[in-house]
């Protein structure tokens, strides 16, 4: 059983997630100039992150954890590992126990460990593993979320989803939604809609326009620009559709009149 973790050591963990993101986002640009697209007609190492349905999405409270191991063909993984070197073979052995024993401590040490690997195998490995390593995988699980590896890439991104389900602290789910949307903003314009679907799942719809209005001004990527007034459409339902970001923040004024944010009367009782 993992201990609890206190709301301050949260939050200085999320402001962590912030510069792993930057650093996420630059090895990522190092690399390659565009998101490499997934071949569809290769599935089976994906992670399946199924976006929820057209007008459901503050309907679905689940936070359960999730299992997000690749349904890589045993065979192909069994001959995988025995071409890694002993010492890789007997941290990845290590990690697997320590994701059956929940470790979380030991899930994130060993996860950083085999993230600096040069084998895909090792990598592939530690971003799965990281949904389980608790908060303090958060931060390499964060820099994964653009890696250059398409399998990297997918196995973090599933974890990521996996953990921040895990979390209660609404403001500590705003900063990572932050950080998580501002990594991929001006290179992955798909996955951005994802993260900003999710959120709404968690988010108030005050707190989504909050998130959403400053991120059109931080990208000058069209697509990403779209999918952000697509989105603020989709928590105010205008009349008319929002073309610019002048159009939207009027609609927004206009909503704001008959849904006003709550006031917090400071009383506790």
């Amino acid at each position: 059983m993992s201990k609890p973790t206190s709301k301050t050591t949260i939050i200085l963990l999320a402001l962590l997630v912030v510069a792993a993101a930057t650093l996420g986002v630059l090895k990522y640009r190092k690399n390659q100039n565009t998101v490499p697209k997934t071949d569809p007609t290769q599935p089976t190492n994906k992670v399946e992150t199924a976006k929820p349905p057209a007008n459901t999405k503050k309907n679905n409270p689940s936070n359960n954890r999730k299992t997000v191991k690749t349904a890589r063909d045993p065979a192909e993984k069994a001959k995988a590992m025995e071409e890694l070197p002993e010492e890789l073979r007997n941290k990845l052995e290590a990690l697997d126990e320590a994701v059956s024993g929940d470790d979380e401590e030991t899930v994130a040490k060993l996860a950083h460990e085999l993230l600096s690997s040069d084998s895909h195998e090792a990598r592939l490995e530690a971003a799965e593993s990281l949904a389980f390593a608790g908060f303090a995988g958060f931060s390499d699980l964060t820099s994964l979320l653009m890696d250059p590896d398409d399998e990297v890439r997918e196995a973090a991104r599933g974890s990521w989803e996996s953990r921040i389900n895990e979390i209660d602290d609404t403001p500590t789910k705003i900063r990572l939604y932050e950080a998580a949307t501002k990594l991929v903003l001006d290179v992955d314009p798909e996955y951005l809609e994802e993260l900003i679907d999710d959120a709404s799942v968690d988010l108030t719809d005050h707190q989504m326009l909050e998130m959403l209005l400053p991120l059109y001004d931080l990208t000058e990527n069209e697509e990403s620009r779209k999918v952000i007034l697509e989105e603020i459409d989709d928590v105010i339902s205008p009349d008319e559709e929002s073309k610019t970001i002048e159009e939207a923040k009027k609609n927004i004024d206009e909503w704001l009149k008959d849904n006003p944010p709550e006031v917090d009367d400071g009383d506790d009782d």
